[in-house]
């Protein structure tokens, strides 16, 4: 069988502080504002069209940052990673699963 990967953005998610966001969250009302934002929530709800009458599978991947040498700005992201190889960060959180913690 075939399948599609659609790259997309957790921007077109509605957070909530109180509970985690995932795939049955509605679109985020910021992204109905945004156009590029409301680009992908078009996209998707193409993808979900699409998919009514086809059994093609489709995996979408949602990123909250994209980097890489492309980021031409820099980009928030971006600055962020620029920021911390220069040391210019005043501390960084460090999960203990990451560095063999508990």
């Amino acid at each position: 069988m075939k399948r599609t990967v659609f790259t997309s953005s957790s921007g077109v998610i509605q957070t909530n502080p109180n509970q985690a966001a995932n795939e049955t969250a509605p679109y985020s009302k910021f992204a109905q504002k945004n156009l590029y934002f409301k680009t992908k929530v078009l996209a998707e709800q193409e993808i979900y069209r699409f998919l009514e009458t086809s059994h093609m599978d489709v995996v979408m991947i949602l990123p909250g940052w994209m980097m890489g040498s492309g980021d031409a700005a820099p980009t928030s992201a971006g600055q962020l990673v620029l920021d911390l190889l220069a040391s210019k960060l005043p501390g960084i959180i460090v999960s203990a699963n990451l560095v063999g913690g508990k």
